[in-house]
């Protein structure tokens, strides 16, 4: 054997790695995804669904980059991401863990404020 195949070898391994790496990461968030999606809502019932959750995840996302751009140089780790996700029947927040992919045990019940009408 030469010693090319030899580097070639020890280049395509680590990157053989990455890519493993980065699609386990994408299938265990699209698994988590529809996880949350085929969650029912612990207060009406109805199954949170697809647009839902996305939407949810989104402004976990866009809230960690802001957070990001605001202490910019400041590294934190987060142990355990939560979605809160807003049934879109009735408007109740659901927490959802990702990682574990469950609703917290004591989910998070808020209702949107209505506007009050004529005092």
């Amino acid at each position: 054997m030469s010693a090319g195949w030899v580097f070639f070898g020890l280049g395509a391994v680590p990157m053989l790695l990455l890519t493993l790496a980065v699609l386990y990461a994408q299938f265990t968030i699209q698994c988590s995804i529809r996880i949350a999606s085929k969650t029912h809502c612990p207060q009406c019932g109805s199954m949170l669904g697809r647009t839902a959750v996305l939407a949810a995840k989104d402004r976990y996302s866009s809230s960690i980059s802001e957070w990001m751009k605001q202490n910019p140089g400041l590294r934190v780790r987060l142990e355990a991401p939560e979605w809160e996700i807003e049934c879109p029947t009735c408007g109740v927040t659901v927490s959802f863990f990702p990682v574990a992919n469950r609703t917290s045990e004591t989910a998070k019940l808020t209702q949107k404020a209505s506007p009050v009408i004529g005092d």
